[in-house]
This record gives structure tokens, C-alpha cells and sequence, in this order.
């Protein structure tokens, strides 16, 4: 189903006596129903809208998915970190070689710090540029 056109209230849409209450509560509902009505239009951004962090960070794995050097993303909050997404890994090193499987990220969190442990599915000794999101409880 597409969403209609929204309407806003307008003061003078409405008979002179009920214009007064009209114009109060059209300017404290309109704001509301407007950013409702965009969300569900499909304009929500998941960085904006949702307890989570979405970074890019850059890392190269050894042979074991551990990183070379250790590496760390700055969350947004110090909530509780229950998992991570990758959601793309590009590898910097070789355009040729791809990830062998879907990259999962195991981590330890550190207040505002999410540390690296280990990410699965990357070609060892190659640099990635992997955009992950890390989820709040």
C-alpha cells in the first residue's frame, strides 16, 4: 500500500469558533504526524532512528581472522553491545579477491569502545574497508 498525501491541520479549515483550539493543537500535532508519516514513507535512516553505531573501519586479518594490529570503533553510547553486521567489506588490497563467506565480527566492548577480536570470512593479509553496525541492547 503507498501512502497518501499528508494533510496538515489548518485552523482555517475549521468553523471561526473551533479555530482558536484548531491552530493550539495543529501546531503541536503536525510536527509529529509529519515525521511519523515520513518514517513510514521509507525516509527512516537506521544511523538516525536505531540504538546502534554504524562505522567504517579499516583492518587486515592474519590467517586466523585476527586483526595485524589492534583495532577499535568509537560507538555512539556506552549501551551494551549484543552483536554486530557487516554490511559491506571491501577489500582495499586486491579489487580481484572477495571475502570467502560472510564476515561475522567477534568483539569485546570497553565503555565507548567495540575492539576487534576476530573477523571471520576475509582473505588474510589483505586490507578491508568493512562498514559494520554495531546493536545496542
Amino acid at each position: 500500500m503507498k501512502l497518501g498525501n499528508y494533510k496538515r491541520i489548518i485552523s482555517n479549515d475549521y468553523p471561526a469558533e473551533n479555530q482558536p483550539l484548531v491552530e493550539q493543537l495543529g501546531r503541536q500535532l503536525n510536527d509529529g504526524i509529519e515525521q511519523l508519516f515520513f518514517a513510514v514513507g521509507g525516509k527512516l535512516s537506521f544511523a538516525d532512528n536505531f540504538a546502534a553505531t554504524v562505522k567504517e573501519v579499516e583492518v587486515t586479518v592474519g590467517t586466523t581472522g585476527v586483526p595485524v594490529n589492534r583495532t577499535s570503533i568509537q560507538l555512539n553510547n556506552s549501551n551494551v553491545v549484543v552483536g554486530t553486521l557487516v554490511i559491506s567489506a571491501v577489500n582495499k588490497s586486491s579489487a580481484a579477491l572477495f571475502p570467502t563467506s560472510a564476515p561475522f565480527i567477534s568483539f569485546t566492548q570497553n565503555g565507548t569502545a567495540l575492539y576487534i577480536d576476530n573477523i571471520t570470512g576475509l582473505q588474510a593479509n589483505n586490507r578491508y574497508l568493512v562498514t559494520l553496525v554495531a546493536l545496542n541492547s
